[in-house]
């Protein structure tokens, strides 16, 4: 992803220059700032434009940054929005604290907003949930001391079904964003749809049965969530992976059935 390295240095000094070692999370937006986000995407466009190359931006969090995308008249610059930009907002840091501190840093609700109804339009080609399981000891150390990043791949599909149910997009745009999509960008080989000869990724889901997401339901070796105390309205019932069961009712019923990826590096 892209931030101004300088500009998050400066950010640092001056508010450790305030508060020593104790800077607030709630300033995390302030010192990964949207200003170094913007400015770090700009220049990766403007040289990816010049030369005329591919450029896929991870982790776009502001308004700003996306208006820089013209799918139109530059179809290979493409940018990915991540779960934690589209579900929370800097609000939450006073609940949250450390737990939502990621990289580039999670922004205004006004944000959140826009990422959120851009879903839908070509500007935003793909989802990804910036998987990050550090253990929640390190999450609760200080600012400066706390790593960036948080668990979210097992709850993503359940949150992307609740922002459906809210009108922001159909379920189609789910499976195009975050199976289609990415198999196409990246030339992955019989994956990313539902088609003959294709592997079998696969999730059945339940749009009718809620899911509380509480400790003991979480799957991750880290042992949290910051979704923790949340309910869904919608559930997973199974998943398939390479065309086997691995996941049914909230628990693991097989061994890892992950295969290398494969690519079409010609095209």
């Amino acid at each position: 992803h892209a931030e101004d390295e300088s500009t998050i240095k400066n950010n640092i000094e001056y508010y450790k220059h305030i508060y020593n070692d104790s800077i607030p999370f709630s300033l995390h937006a302030e010192i990964r700032s949207r200003e170094a986000c913007f400015k770090a995407t700009q220049k990766a466009i403007l040289v990816a434009q010049s030369f005329k190359t591919p450029l896929h931006v991870l982790h776009i969090s502001t308004q700003e940054e996306l208006n820089l995308f013209e799918p139109q008249k530059f179809p290979n610059i493409t940018a990915e929005v991540c779960l934690p930009h589209l579900w929370f907002s800097a609000d939450d840091f006073n609940t949250l604290h450390g737990f939502i501190k990621c990289n580039p840093s999670i922004k205004s609700s006004t944000d959140r907003e826009f990422l959120r109804q851009a879903i839908k339009s070509e500007k935003v080609y793909s989802i990804a949930t910036d998987h990050a399981p550090h253990t929640k000891e390190e999450k609760q150390k200080p600012y400066l001391q706390c790593p960036s990043g948080m668990p979210f791949i097992q709850h993503s599909l359940l949150a992307m079904l609740e922002l459906h149910k809210k009108n922001y997009f159909p379920l189609t745009v789910i499976a195009q964003k975050m199976a289609y999509n990415p198999a196409q960008r990246f030339n992955i080989k019989e994956r990313g749809e539902i088609k003959e000869g294709y592997y079998a990724d696969l999730t059945i889901i339940n749009l009718s049965k809620e899911q509380r997401i509480n400790s003991s339901s979480i799957l991750y070796k880290c042992q949290w969530s910051p979704l923790e105390g949340n309910i869904f309205s919608s559930c997973v019932e199974y998943t398939f992976v390479n065309g086997k069961m691995v996941y049914q009712h909230g628990k693991i019923v097989s061994p890892p059935q992950g295969m290398l990826l494969e690519y079409n590096r010609a095209t």
